[in-house]
């Protein structure tokens, strides 16, 4: 609640605007057909969560999903940081105050977006997989962390990393098996989109013409300035060449 009153929300924001189209796309492919953007997405993005979103909602029903799942992502996210530092300060008003000044204070735009995607989706089950890592059930978080992988892959395998070096180093107290175990856990639950992305790779893109990439830096700028430390302050009009 106290995240909704001080941050609110916003739909159709942010990198949603790839996102819906394709999602859209996705659920009746009448949907931008033709479109090289949109299709080039639909082949290429890796994650799972749209294609399985696509299949259980329509057109119509996505704002009120992604309100829907922006609001149970947010809760459980805030949950299970709430679990792991009540397990480390082993005190729940500590707990809670590690929490309020993530919310108010200590937190940025980019980590805690006032809007959704699967990226939000994402960090909600990454979460629960880091607060079952310190709770040295190591084989049950790189269980969570590879089911996140099907929805956000980079975001989940730089936990693992961390959870296999620290395994890794382990070795001495607690075996090679149990790093072996963790690591394979992980690979198995995300198979499906270590599959998807290897046929991806393979894929012969074949027939696209040059002038699609026609200041494509310029345009990248344009709709994601905050990636850009030195702006180019190119004239929007030389972009419609």
């Amino acid at each position: 609640g106290v995240f909704f009153i001080t941050s609110g929300y916003k739909y159709g924001w942010d990198d949603q605007h790839l996102e819906i189209p394709m999602l859209k796309s996705l659920i009746d492919p009448s949907l931008y057909s033709g479109d090289y953007y949109v299709e080039s997405l639909k082949h290429k993005f890796s994650s799972y969560f749209y294609p399985i979103l696509a299949k259980v909602i329509t057109v119509e029903q996505i704002p009120a999903a992604y309100l829907f799942l922006y609001i149970l992502s947010r809760y459980f996210f805030f949950f299970f940081s709430y679990k792991l530092w009540l397990h480390l300060s082993k005190s729940k008003a500590k707990a809670f105050s590690c929490i309020l000044v993530f919310i108010l204070m200590a937190r940025v735009d980019e980590f805690l977006y006032r809007t959704f995607s699967h990226q939000e989706f994402a960090l909600a089950i990454i979460f629960a997989g880091i607060y079952y890592f310190f709770k040295e059930r190591f084989i049950l978080a790189a269980a969570i962390l590879g089911l996140a992988a099907n929805f956000h892959a980079l975001y989940s395998v730089f936990p693992m990393f961390y959870v296999g070096l620290y395994l890794l180093f382990e070795i001495p107290k607690r075996g090679v098996r149990l790093l072996i175990k963790s690591s394979a856990v992980f690979i198995l639950c995300a198979l499906p989109v270590l599959i998807w992305i290897f046929k991806v790779k393979l894929r012969s893109v074949g027939g696209v013409s040059e002038s699609l990439y026609f200041n494509w830096q310029a345009l990248y700028e344009l709709a994601c300035p905050q990636n850009f430390i030195i702006k180019s302050n190119v004239p929007w009009f030389l972009l419609l060449k």
